[in-house]
């Protein structure tokens, strides 16, 4: 448990990881209270009934009085409008407030929350590494974040007890911090995270407009299915990911490109060479999973 457990946390956005982490925070013990709120009509109600929050609020301004705990949890794109009418009420929240997110992309938040909020130094970007392909509160899970990789992104002006404090806090959820710069976090999950996203959703596309389709849905078994996983996201999540991180994508799906033109060629050409391609590619995930256990 942290060493001085949060008083009231609010959650703004209740879909799969916003509810996520509300049962895991009432789990843990290490806030007194819940408050939850998300625009959608009903959501906060359902929430309540899952069990992810302790009090459903009917608006941001109630959600958000007298907490010193406040977790962004809504698609990258509305972060910005949401930070401004935190930013407005910013009077109502505890004086000692901690403000982060659960964004999947970085920089933008950062320099957003920076811009707006009138004390950044009291706010740090995070992003469990944890999902899900299905989405909403009904696919929140309390040990969704067990055991993770929570990416925490403080900037210059972060303070040191703010770091010190949201790092106990991901302790106590049992996932493991890990400190970043913005921009390292959004190099490494353009190349692990977002880049099989669009590739499982190219795949889809690609098979499913092939003159085969009709008998290779028939055929299509663990090796798509897998493959294609995450192309069953939630599509406005994925474009949030791609718009607020397109450069370091950008420059990954180039690289993708010219090894998928390399196996074009050496398929082309009969080369047996491709089978170089493979062994280097068995070698390095093997590799992973040996390491990451």
């Amino acid at each position: 448990m942290t060493s001085q457990p949060f008083r009231c946390a609010a959650i703004l956005g209740l879909g799969l990881m916003g509810a996520s982490l509300g049962m895991a925070l009432r789990a843990s013990g290490c806030v007194q209270v819940v408050a939850g709120y998300d625009a959608a009509a009903g959501v906060a109600e359902r929430a309540h009934a899952r069990g992810a929050i302790d009090r459903a609020c009917p608006s941001l301004a109630e959600a958000v009085a007298g907490a010193d705990l406040v977790v962004l949890a809504v698609p990258v794109l509305a972060m910005r409008e949401l930070l401004e009418s935190l930013a407005a009420r910013s009077p109502q929240l505890a004086t000692d407030a901690l403000v982060t997110d659960l964004g999947s992309t970085k920089a933008q938040v950062v320099a957003w929350a920076e811009e707006l909020l009138p004390a950044p130094e009291r706010f740090v970007g995070g992003h469990p590494m944890a999902g899900s392909e299905e989405a909403g509160i009904e696919a929140a899970e309390q040990g969704l974040l067990r055991g993770c990789v929570w990416c925490l992104t403080p900037t210059a002006r972060t303070s040191q007890a703010t770091l010190h404090r949201m790092q106990e806090l991901v302790t106590t959820l049992g996932a493991h911090p890990v400190l970043l710069a913005a921009s390292q976090h959004d190099a490494a999950v353009a190349a692990v995270s977002h880049l099989p996203l669009l590739a499982a959703s190219a795949l889809v596309i690609t098979a499913s407009q092939s003159p085969a389709w009709a008998e290779g849905r028939m055929l299509a078994a663990g090796g798509f299915r897998d493959s294609t996983r995450v192309a069953s996201g939630n599509p406005r999540m994925a474009r949030d990911i791609c718009l607020t991180n397109a450069q370091p994508l950008v420059a990954c799906l180039d690289a993708y490109i010219a090894t998928l033109q390399t196996m074009r060629e050496r398929l082309l050409a009969g080369d047996a060479a491709i089978e170089e391609t493979f062994r280097d590619a068995k070698q390095t995930r093997d590799s992973w999973i040996a390491s990451s256990g």
